[in-house]
């Protein structure tokens, strides 16, 4: 009872202040690449994140994102959990929007390929339930392989490499992107850590809106996260990144901080 009430209060923290779920192209490419840190644990990650467009300096976009990712680790190897975005609009024209952006749900599987490296597959579906004017309200599939390596060492290194499968609804469909996230950083000791983040989605599939098809944008973005470890099972953690995009696609930029915990059972 102790700890589903130490579980329930760390949602409603990480509700009210919560390293990020979202970059550029969705927040499925937010992910924890290691093996599950706590076996039998439930697991909740939270963030408060600001999100500005400076596509046209006057006219900027603006959003605060509460993406929170809440699941269950049935061992160090495998897990599963819920994306629910939540998100603020702040358009430059129009007025704001509170909703529930596209949910998904995953899983994924890590094991071991020696003490220091660990490779695994990971499968999302992204759920057509979200709220009107925040959501596109479509299915997709996502596929991705996950890398880390530093579980002994002070060098750190996390990837992902996927593809976000976009699926038709009312003769719309979005362009279905290839992306790469890396993360290459360094422990100062075991409590801190600090990373680096280079990212690319590129857009492999034409969309299509009432029969027409039409390409995507690619996207760079480029930026840095740190961790600090209060305690075995709970990390606090800050992100910035900054999108070098397409003209099209702006130069948006993106900061957030929150909280990852492991309860165990």
């Amino acid at each position: 009872m102790k700890r589903l009430i130490a579980f329930t209060a760390l949602l409603v923290l990480v509700g009210v202040a919560s390293a990020p779920a979202v970059f550029y192209h969705d927040v499925i490419t937010f992910e924890n690449c290691a093996q599950n840190y706590t076996p039998k644990a439930l697991i909740a990650n939270g963030h408060f994140v600001f999100y500005m467009s400076e596509a046209v300096a006057d006219a900027r976009n603006k959003a605060i994102l509460f993406p929170l990712d809440v699941g269950f680790a049935f061992d160090e190897r495998w897990s599963a959990s819920f994306i629910i975005p939540l998100v603020n609009n702040m358009p430059a024209v129009g007025d704001s929007k509170f909703g529930l952006a596209d949910p998904w749900i995953k899983g994924k599987f890590i094991p071991m390929l020696g003490p220091n490296i660990s490779v695994g597959p990971r499968i999302a579906f992204r759920l057509p339930v979200g709220t009107d004017g925040i959501a596109v309200k479509r299915m997709a599939i996502d596929f991705a392989g996950l890398f880390h390596m530093g579980y002994t060492t002070a060098f750190k290194l996390d990837a992902q490499i996927g593809m976000t499968m976009e699926l038709a609804k009312d003769n719309v469909k979005s362009p279905s992107p290839f992306y790469f996230v890396a993360e290459p950083g360094y422990a100062f000791n075991p409590k801190m850590s600090f990373c680096g983040i280079i990212g690319v989605a590129i857009p492999v599939l034409k969309g299509e809106a009432a029969g027409v098809e039409f390409d995507g944008v690619k996207e760079y973005w480029v930026g840095e996260k740190f961790n600090w470890k209060l305690s075995p099972n709970v990390t606090i953690n800050e992100v910035f990144s900054y999108r070098l995009g397409e003209e099209l696609a702006g130069k948006d930029l993106y900061f957030g901080a929150g909280v990852t915990a492991n309860i165990p059972l």
